[in-house]
């Protein structure tokens, strides 16, 4: 996709996203040029490359975004050069960053954070190269197996309707999370393997017991940062 995209485009996503804290994954297809979209399915926010055009040897981008401002949800529109383009993409960004700061009243983040904080240790990596590498083409297939194999755990593990959305949310944010797997360092690949088992330690014991000895068998035992005891993680 990168050779599909133009350079400036590509120069200021780059230079945008490398100090933020949101993550984001772009597609492409048919209809637009270029979108953006967050790592979080539940969130409706996009920014829209729409179409390109050359007017009098000036470039012009036709996008869309959504929310607008911090007032309204809807979505905006407009035509500008490349340099409002990258304003509006540093304003969009800005927005998203404050919609995922933790919220006491709109969300759980405080039980996220415990969950997190508690298996932390079995998230650790021990390689010097980890904030800049990404794993071997090996590792890259063990993680790829180890993703499909929690997925199906997952949901197979619902037993009534509500369980089995949540479990297709959890599913289908592995999904992309497997996908980005060679785009992605060891660490933050890592790091998105951690976020996954929050959430489905929230969605029930059992399946959490699991699937972390799976992850801890198939890959986690190779990474830790010291000797770990996984049965101090277990339920």
């Amino acid at each position: 996709m990168k050779k599909e995209i133009p350079l400036v485009v590509r120069r200021a996503l780059e230079e945008l996203l490398e100090v933020r804290e949101t993550e984001i994954i772009p597609f492409k297809t048919d209809n637009i040029v270029l979108r953006l979209k967050e790592v979080d399915l539940s969130s409706s926010f996009f920014f829209d490359i729409e179409e390109i055009s050359v007017k009098s040897n000036k470039t012009f981008y036709k996008i869309s975004y959504s929310p607008f401002n911090h007032e309204n949800l809807e979505t905006g529109r407009a035509t500008v050069n490349s340099v409002d383009l990258k304003k509006r993409l540093g304003v969009w960004l800005d927005f998203l960053d404050a919609y995922n700061k933790n919220s006491l009243l709109f969300d759980d983040d405080q039980i996220s954070r415990q969950y997190s904080e508690e298996i932390g240790p079995l998230f650790e990596i021990i390689d010097e190269d980890a904030d800049k590498a990404p794993f071997s083409t090996k590792q890259q297939k063990v993680l790829s197996n180890l993703y499909d194999d929690i997925i199906i755990a997952v949901l197979d593990s619902s037993n009534s309707e509500s369980e089995f959305l949540y479990a297709k949310t959890i599913a289908e944010e592995m999904e992309i999370s497997k996908a980005a797997i060679p785009r992605l360092t060891k660490k933050k690949n890592i790091e998105r393997l951690r976020k996954h088992f929050v959430k489905i330690k929230k969605f029930g014991v059992s399946v959490f017991e699991k699937t972390l000895v799976k992850y801890f068998s198939d890959i986690g035992n190779r990474l830790l940062n010291g000797d770990i005891d996984l049965n101090n993680f277990l339920p």
